[in-house]
């Protein structure tokens, strides 16, 4: 067909998924502008903290799902940073678990 315009089905794929991958940046850094933020003192933990209960009360939408996830991730990173639990000792941990039949 002389003078119609003719679409390159890889051009096309490359603008849908960069449009997805743009939405997904612009939804992402919508989100961290208004919650996420690292946690580097005991107040970001405790706000990090509350949030995270604020959101398990109630119905979240995908974007609240998004912060909920990387909220519990960067409070587990601050937990075992600032939190360590060390493994029992052998002897002390069978010690235990007879004491307790």
């Amino acid at each position: 067909m002389a003078g119609s315009p003719h679409i390159n089905p890889f051009w096309y794929s490359s603008i849908r998924a960069n449009c997805t991958i743009a939405c997904d940046v612009s939804r992402f850094l919508a989100m961290s502008a208004s919650r996420v933020r690292p946690i580097r003192t005991e107040q970001d933990y405790t706000r990090a903290l509350a949030r995270i209960e604020a959101l398990m009360d109630r119905e979240r939408s995908p974007a609240e799902d998004d912060e909920f996830d990387v909220l519990a991730t960067l409070v587990e990173d601050y937990e075992d940073w600032h939190f360590p639990v060390d493994d029992p000792d052998p002897i002390e941990a069978t010690e235990f678990r007879i004491g307790q039949q």
